[in-house]
């Protein structure tokens, strides 16, 4: 539930700016019949808490940290909120279309997803601690309903690999790719000089204070630590234990059967795809013909004819040919009689017998030695690891648990520097130590308790033993540390905008046919750079789309347009030529086919979507905004 005025106005803000920009597809019916949602699609209603579910699995995915103060959420994160609130709404659409389809994704295909995600393995085996605190601790859900969101994102990928499997175009969808595909433009580029705009921009102290003021949340000192630790990791600590021999043979002497080599019989084979031959061939063998020469000929196995018909060492416990066990051969160079199998007919000579045998400790000693060190060292980490937390239990003085630690266990305590959430060392980058740290410890409690010892389980085959050194909470940073840094941000803001006004009015006189592109360069004191070619291959730069969003108005003449990058440049952008390469090679040709398909999936993801949303009903709940 949306729990302040500021909250709710912002989420209205968000659901708003879909109309403004382009979300209009969708039929908004504002309404007051229900509470605590803020938006239902087609009678399936989206609460608030399942918008914070869906933010936090993405800032968990992100390496982001959920911060206790929300409305600080809301307000540094809208972008991220209204992405994640029309992403909710575009799943809501699909699995309804996915029901109507009848898509459904069995209980063991979700089991084998969540056993395979990355963030849930320790050591590359799956660990049910680390999903139980994802699910619990992070999530704050059940691991029943994380088994539910994990099965409506297999069902939504079922839609998406079904159009991105098809590899169907029509000639006249190849014909509009292809020109664009093999296009190339020639441009020149002209940056403005933010800098001198900045240097007019009258900045007073009033403004500093006034953006301060508004915007102190902002300009925050993060929590930060300094730490003394120690990380015991039970694969790590086989080299603490080297067993002696006695040790080695008495361990052989207890799993000898796992050292058993089971006996082993040799075999060639003739294959024939008609009876009346092998019959012949029986013939020629019983006759005094040797097996080895004939098979070589008359084979028809490709892979078995070149050796002689031999076809290796067969185990009696192997799944292997039919033929061979129809054979049921016991004496060396005994031959069978014709035999049906997959191939047409066989015969099999039985070549070699090898004995049941046992692997002699010399060749294993190195193996044994590993497995021992295995036990050893879990016995020992479990050992350590109840007894560091019996000293934690029974003592309060920190010097006392180290003197006791260090007696106990060879104990070097590592002490870190000041880190803060965003340059934790990188020993101590796990998850179960960042969480305790950025969101469970309080630091508003007494300091003997914030500073005692800790041990966190990383994981059932790791721990780590810590203690806070020093801290610092989360506090607002001073105007004065900031001042020159709000005033450099206003007088760069200002500056962008005035430019930005400035590089429209320059582009509305360039792309009259009336002026000379040399004297509005000269009014504004712009000058281009040599000419580039953009190609349709680096479409996924932010440049190169609005390059190609430019069209030549005149012949001879060159096009114009202003570019804003995410880092506050503004371009001038002059488009002289347009032209084509075809790629005469066969494999550049096949590889424009493949993306042309790719782009075309995508488009009928989108039209999709288009249509899903146009016969929706999403309806706003007004009582959200309005009713405390």
């Amino acid at each position: 539930m949306v729990k302040s005025r500021f909250c709710k106005f912002f989420i209205f803000f968000i659901i708003f700016s879909f109309i403004l920009t382009g979300i209009g597809n969708y039929i908004f019916y504002i309404f007051a019949d229900f509470d605590n949602y803020i938006v239902q699609v087609n009678k399936k209603k989206i609460n608030f808490s399942m918008l914070e579910e869906e933010i936090k699995k993405y800032r968990f995915l992100h390496n982001k940290i959920v911060k206790d103060n929300q409305e600080n959420n809301f307000f540094n994160n809208y972008k991220l909120y209204r992405r994640v609130l029309l992403n909710l709404i575009d799943k809501s659409l699909l699995l309804e279309y996915a029901k109507e389809l009848g898509l459904v994704v069995s209980d063991q295909q979700v089991r084998e997803k969540i056993l395979s995600t990355s963030h849930f393995l320790f050591h590359k085996k799956f660990s049910n601690k680390r999903f139980n605190f994802f699910v619990r601790n992070v999530l704050g859900i059940t691991p029943k309903k994380y088994a539910d969101f994990v099965r409506d994102e297999l069902i939504i990928q079922q839609i998406i690999y079904g159009i991105d499997c098809g590899n169907f175009m029509f000639p006249i969808e190849m014909q509009w790719f292809f020109p664009i595909m093999f296009q190339f433009r020639k441009v020149r580029l002209a940056k403005f000089d933010i800098e001198k705009v900045m240097q007019k921009q009258n900045i007073t102290e009033s403004d500093v204070r006034c953006h301060y003021e508004l915007y102190k949340n902002q300009y925050v000192f993060p929590r930060m630590f300094k730490i003394g630790y120690f990380l015991v990791d039970i694969n790590l600590m086989e080299n603490f234990y080297v067993p002696n021999f006695h040790e080695i043979s008495d361990w052989y002497v207890k799993n000898i059967h796992k050292f058993y080599i089971p006996a082993c019989k040799r075999y060639s084979v003739i294959y024939t795809d008609k009876k009346n031959k092998a019959f012949s061939y029986l013939r020629k063998i019983q006759s005094g013909r040797n097996f080895h020469e004939l098979a070589k000929l008359v084979s028809i196995d490709a892979d078995s004819s070149k050796n002689g018909g031999d076809i290796g060492w067969i185990n009696d416990n192997d799944i292997f040919l039919d033929e061979i066990k129809k054979a049921d051969l016991k004496k060396l160079n005994e031959i069978s009689s014709i035999i049906k199998c997959s191939k047409g007919f066989a015969i099999v000579k039985l070549d070699h017998i090898q004995s049941k045998k046992i692997i002699p400790l010399h060749k294993v000693e190195k193996y044994i030695s590993s497995e021992i060190k295995k036990v050893k060292s879990c016995e020992y980490y479990y050992t350590l690891k109840k007894k560091i937390i019996n000293i934690l239990q029974n003592n309060v003085d920190n010097f006392a648990i180290l003197q006791k630690l260090q007696k106990l266990y060879d104990v070097n305590i590592e002490e870190t520097n000041w880190f803060s959430v965003k340059n934790v060392p990188k020993s101590l980058d796990y998850i179960e130590i960042k969480d305790f740290l950025f969101r469970e410890l309080s630091l508003d409690l007494n300091e003997s308790f914030i500073k005692k010892f800790r041990l966190i389980d990383i994981d059932n085959d790791c721990f780590c033993f810590f203690y806070i050194i020093d801290y610092k909470n989360e506090s607002i940073q001073p105007i004065e540390k900031v001042y020159h840094e709000i005033e450099y941000f206003i007088r760069r803001k200002q500056a962008v905008e005035k430019t930005r006004i400035l590089a429209e009015n320059v582009v509305k006189k360039l792309n009259t046919n009336r002026i000379d592109e040399s004297n509005v360069l000269c009014d504004y004191n712009l000058q281009f750079n040599t000419f580039r070619v953009f190609s349709f291959f680096s479409f996924h730069d932010a440049l190169t789309r609005k390059v190609f969003s430019l069209s030549l108005q005149y012949i001879n003449k060159s096009s114009y347009g202003v570019f804003f990058s995410e880092c506050g440049d503004v371009l001038l952008i002059a488009l002289d030529d347009v032209y084509y390469e075809i790629p005469k090679n066969s494999q550049d040709v096949l590889f424009i086919k493949k993306l042309s398909l790719i782009i075309s999936n995508h488009i009928m993801l989108d039209t999709l979507l288009c249509y899903l949303r146009n016969r929706a009903d999403i309806k706003i709940n007004t009582n959200l905004f309005y009713n405390e």
